[in-house]
C-alpha cells in the first residue's frame, strides 16, 4: 500500500467511527427516555392505587405501563373509569 490509500482508509475508518459513535449516543439517549417514561409510570400507577384508584396491578398492566409510561397509565385510568378492567 502506498501512502495515499493508508490516508484514505484512515480519514473513511476516522469518519465511520464518528458516524458510529453519534448512532450510539443517539440509541443510548432513546434508552435513558425510555426507562425514565417507564419508572415515573410504574410510580404513577402505584400512587394512583395508593390515593383510591382502583386500577388492578396485574402482569398485563404492569407491561402497558412499563411499555408507554405515563400514556399507558392513562389508559388504564380511563378503562377503570369505565369499568372496562
Amino acid at each position: 500500500m502506498n501512502g495515499l490509500t493508508v490516508l484514505i482508509v484512515g480519514v473513511v475508518l476516522i469518519i465511520l467511527a464518528i458516524v458510529v459513535f453519534k448512532i450510539l449516543i443517539e440509541i443510548l439517549s432513546m434508552v435513558k427516555t425510555l426507562i425514565l417514561n417507564t419508572i415515573v409510570g410504574l410510580i404513577a400507577l402505584f400512587a394512583l392505587n395508593f390515593i383510591g384508584f382502583n386500577i388492578p396491578i396485574k402482569i398485563w398492566s404492569i407491561a402497558v405501563t412499563a411499555i408507554f409510561g405515563l400514556v399507558g397509565v392513562g389508559v388504564l385510568l380511563v378503562l377503570s373509569f369505565f369499568n372496562v378492567i
